[in-house]
């Protein structure tokens, strides 16, 4: 995961002390550069809310049966592959945005951040059947910062997927007493330049209290590395222009190679082009996690260091899940 600021907010190097206390990996007291890529896990193991469980496997019958394969790539997942989606992954990627989401809301700048803010907008690319948007709406409620109204668009290329992020989404309004808009855009792209030209016409004008981006960049590379490489930089890029003063941008991705291994892991991949994102002159944003990001992106010119995390998930169908390992950037 990397997390973005916008700089003018005083996060990153210009007050590493405040980066210290979001971040993941831990420093070494005489460190210069990052340091060698970090395993860790999430701060607590994370039990699928009651309701959702028994909506979840109940109600709409999903189904728990792992296909780590099949799960590269759910563009095109049949309503049979969604319900194996919402019993499998959805879980777990819930399980990633909550504990991202919970650590942040717990620095108080950006609790601080948050709580002066009439109303949160919220970009969800890639959303699926609503995982990360669930997750993050899961943390507002913990930091209790959850009566704010919370405004969602979310964009995904599969429309029976979407369909199932607003049936959850409304169940957690209906339960929690959240107050969630939500406009849903379904469309398809096949290449990275017209991913990052339909996305600047349909937020054209719009600003963004946080971008999230969950697992989604690797899906295209699996499927054309050629035709999407570069996607993270552009991306950034985007989004940079997105985001509002005080914005949040959090993108995440496995940590692992495609199941081809035709191409470069992931997280090296991610880490190269953001790096390249932060040499640029133009460059807005800047990292304020993983720490060593934070604290010595403008010097550092090391390409394939990250911070890896892992999270334990448990519902009624299965207890202590280790999810797969992502990349972080904030």
């Amino acid at each position: 995961m990397i997390n973005f600021m916008r700089q003018t907010t005083g996060f990153g190097q210009s007050q590493p002390q405040t980066a210290k206390m979001v971040g993941i990996a831990p420093l070494r007291s005489d460190a210069t550069c990052p340091p060698e890529p970090h395993s860790g896990f999430g701060r607590q193991p994370f039990i699928l809310p009651g309701y959702l469980d028994r909506f979840i496997f109940n109600d709409l019958h999903g189904v728990y049966t792992p296909d780590y394969k099949k799960a590269e790539s759910n563009l095109h997942n049949s309503r049979e592959d969604n319900l194996k989606y919402l019993g499998t992954y959805l879980p777990r990627s819930m399980a990633e945005s909550f504990n991202i989401f919970d650590e942040l809301y717990d620095n108080p700048l950006i609790r601080s951040m948050f709580t002066k803010k009439d109303k949160l907008r919220v970009l969800d690319i890639g959303a699926g059947t609503g995982g990360n948007s669930l997750g993050f709406v899961y943390a507002l409620n913990r930091a209790d910062l959850g009566s704010k109204p919370v405004s969602i668009i979310s964009i995904d290329g599969n429309e029976d997927a979407l369909d199932y992020q607003k049936i959850l989404i409304g169940k957690m309004n209906e339960i929690s007493g959240s107050t969630i808009g939500l406009q849903q855009i379904h469309f398809e792209f096949y290449s990275g330049k017209e991913f990052t030209e339909s996305l600047h016409e349909i937020a054209a004008g719009q600003e963004f209290d946080v971008v999230m981006v969950f697992k989604f960049v690797s899906e295209f590379l699996n499927r054309d590395f050629s035709a999407f490489k570069g996607l993270y930089q552009d991306l950034t890029r985007l989004v940079s222009d997105l985001l509002n003063c005080e914005g949040l941008f959090i993108i995440a991705d496995v940590v692992s190679r495609d199941s081809n291994q035709k191409r470069d892991f992931t997280s090296v991949i991610l880490s190269q082009e953001i790096a390249g994102y932060l040499q640029e002159s133009t460059e807005t944003l800047s990292p304020i996690v993983p720490v060593p990001c934070g604290l010595w992106a403008p010097k550092c010119r090391g390409t394939n260091c990250y911070t890896e995390r892992g999270f334990s998930v448990s519902h009624t169908r299965k207890q202590n899940i280790m999810d797969p390992k992502i990349r972080t950037i904030c």
